[in-house]
């Protein structure tokens, strides 16, 4: 038997990244088409969901300590660091000055929101 219960640790992560994702599912179908994503986990960070999908991936390679998929998990963090920035050219683009607000004030990936002069979007 190991010290450290890394089956639960990874069964934990992945809880905490089922929720997150459920949120964000939630939290975009409910979004106006027309509105920047700024309710639920968005104003924690601009890409919750490739958060939660690096979370899924990286609690599976605790669970069953793989290497493999540690190694998956690097992979794909290294496509959301690409995709990210592509991504908030299209959504700034797309919703202008409301976006590039929700920008100042939410961390990319993960952090406490700036609260200063802070407006529901």
């Amino acid at each position: 038997m190991s010290i450290i219960p890394v089956f639960e640790i990874g069964l934990i992560i992945f809880l905490v990244a089922l929720v997150i994702t459920i949120s964000v599912t939630f939290f975009v179908r409910t979004t106006p088409t027309d509105k920047p994503f700024t309710k639920g986990p968005y104003p924690y960070s601009r890409h919750p969901f490739y958060v939660a999908q690096t979370l899924i991936f990286l609690s599976i390679a605790i669970a069953s300590a793989s290497w493999v998929f540690l190694m998956l998990t690097i992979i794909m963090g290294i496509f959301h660091l690409i995709f990210a920035p592509a991504e908030e050219q299209y959504c700034l683009k797309r919703y202008g000055k409301d976006y590039e607000e929700y920008m100042k004030r939410t961390p990319r990936w993960i952090g406490i929101p700036k609260l200063d002069n802070y407006e529901e979007v």
